[in-house]
């Protein structure tokens, strides 16, 4: 779940949630009948397939393995690959039988946080996030989706302490760097928000959400160049963000660059059609061309 906040015509963004991938994988699989270790058993290939990224073929071999043998790891990682292939609930579904097989599983329980506050489940995620740390304190993952349903929830304090235990127990984690980044920036503490952003950026130079974040901060201290900048590259990234062409869209706007602005309002409006904002700027940057029927079009479209 992206989590957004608008100040003065410009969102920004909480990190993507982030599925648990620790302790997923093992060196051998047991056949069902006779307990031996094999290497072409179908848990083993779909494990191949989930390290690839191929996620379809990952969720067919766990599925052929589940039919022989209903495993609560099996079923956990068949939930990640779902939630890979964006089908969030098919994942709630998978990393709820896991727990039900295994309700030790700590990381199915991180992973369940994560799916529930996907779909928005937050006092859920919270719940569960809660039971996968009381089970093992070393979690990160299950600190970092506790600090989002708690931001998300208004409960400052309490993500910040999560974020910042998700930062003690994993220094190089540009997740938690980011979503801590958020936080801060939602109390306006820019600085020690760009501080974080950057720090997330040199872990991961291609972490799309951290450039746009970082890039809206620098607007709010009135850097538009900086922003532009970081917005721009974040969208090289990852185009599909209709926040981050807001933003961009809004820089523009304010430039004046009536055309670029028009640009970007428009992929807003292709990846959300039914964006309010996006229709009411366009139009804005329209009047500024002096197109007044395309402006007016938008305006009544904005209704």
């Amino acid at each position: 779940m992206r989590n957004m906040y608008r100040e003065n015509g410009l969102t920004y963004l909480t990190a993507l949630w982030v599925l648990c991938l620790v302790t997923l994988y093992s060196p051998y699989c047991y056949s069902n009948s006779t307990g031996q270790t094999t290497s072409d058993c179908e848990s083993c290939k779909g494990d191949t397939y989930l390290s690839k990224g191929k996620w379809d073929d990952a969720i067919t071999a766990y599925t052929s393995a589940l039919k022989k043998n209903p495993v609560g790891a099996v079923y956990r990682k068949r939930g990640i690959a779902w939630a890979k292939e964006g089908k969030i609930e098919q994942a709630v579904s998978d990393f709820k039988a896991a727990i039900y097989l295994d309700p030790s599983d700590a990381v199915a329980l991180a992973n369940l946080a994560a799916a529930n506050y996907k779909i928005g489940d937050i006092s859920s995620a919270v719940g569960d996030a809660t039971k996968a740390i009381t089970l093992d304190s070393t979690l990160v993952e299950a600190y970092i989706a506790r600090g989002a349903a708690n931001q998300d929830l208004g409960k400052l304090d309490e993500a910040k302490a999560d974020f910042d235990a998700a930062i003690r127990l994993r220094p190089d984690d540009a997740v938690s760097y980011n979503n801590r980044g958020t936080l801060y920036t939602q109390q306006k503490r820019y600085e020690a928000a760009i501080s974080d952003y950057s720090k997330s950026i040199s872990l991961s130079n291609r972490y799309a959400s951290a450039y746009a974040n970082r890039g809206y901060v620098y607007y709010k201290i009135n850097r538009p160049d900086l922003a532009e900048k970081d917005l721009a590259y974040s969208l090289q990234l990852d185009n599909e963000v209709a926040e981050t062409h807001y933003n961009l869209g809004v820089i523009f706007l304010e430039e004046p660059n009536y055309m670029a602005a028009i640009r970007e309002f428009s992929k807003v409006i292709s990846l959300d059609p039914a964006s309010i904002a996006a229709y009411n700027a366009r139009s804005q940057a329209y009047l500024g061309l002096g197109a007044k029927a395309e402006a007016d079009k938008d305006a009544f479209s904005a209704r």
